[in-house]
């Protein structure tokens, strides 16, 4: 956790940033190395299941989002995928959100299908078992579908 004066300086800086649009892009993603560099995308070979296949695993941006907001950004990263030549798969299970609970609803512990189908029929065991998955978030790189 920041100290209330860093996150007050980072704040008012951010403020006076934003407002040029030039330098705007430069700060994000200064911000997100020096701040979030846990949530960067990744891509990863978990197994020897499904060689053909691209998986993208859609992980919360954040806790301090609202259900809609959540609900919002995950439709648009889906669209994006599938033309991507992705197929999606949303974990609020391993990485958690505000509306995880510690007993499983109607048998799952993933917060997404507390609410909502998948959008494919691929399961979280099956996708941490395969061999091409990325896991979202932020990136340097200029990709044709970047995943947020």
């Amino acid at each position: 956790m920041l100290p209330a004066s860093l996150l007050k300086a980072k704040r008012a800086l951010g403020l006076r940033i934003y407002r040029h649009k030039l330098i705007s892009g430069v700060a994000d993603k200064i911000n997100n190395i020096i701040f979030h560099w846990d949530l960067r995308q990744h891509d990863k070979s978990f197994g020897p299941l499904n060689p053909g296949l691209r998986f993208c695993v859609l992980r919360p941006s954040g806790t301090a989002e609202g259900l809609l907001s959540m609900y919002l950004g995950i439709v648009r990263s889906v669209h994006r995928l599938i033309h991507g030549g992705y197929i999606p798969v949303i974990d609020w299970q391993n990485y958690r959100t505000q509306y995880n609970i510690d007993s499983p609803v109607s048998g799952t512990r993933n917060a997404w299908e507390y609410y909502f189908e998948q959008p494919s029929s691929h399961t979280l065991d099956e996708v941490y078992q395969s061999r091409n998955v990325r896991l979202s978030g932020w990136t340097l790189r200029n990709s044709p579908h970047p995943i947020r």
